[in-house]
């Protein structure tokens, strides 16, 4: 992603503050501990192997799970939504 300037698999606070738009796709993340760290978060894009995902009371005002082919719980309320994109996925 290019905000790890000391390539240990961790980034500073001070590199994420700003990020508006994360794009989780074929990043090899195993966690995203400390996510609560992207203050400036309003889009977030997930990859296809996340089965659930949570965040609610946030400020999100997009989200793409369109990839999440996986995902069967989603908990997003009370967030600023004006995009929710699911196409690709099995909605039964």
């Amino acid at each position: 992603m290019g905000l790890d300037k000391r390539i240990d698999v961790q980034v500073l606070t001070a590199s994420i503050s700003q990020v508006k738009t994360l794009k989780l796709i074929e990043k090899n993340i195993a966690n995203i501990t400390a996510i609560e760290d992207f203050t400036a978060l309003t889009t977030l894009v997930v990859a296809e192997n996340i089965t659930t995902l949570s965040f609610s009371g946030n400020q999100l005002t997009s989200l793409d799970v369109s990839n999440s082919k996986a995902l069967d719980r989603l908990k997003c309320y009370s967030n600023q939504l004006t995009s929710l994109d699911e196409r690709n996925r099995n909605n039964t």
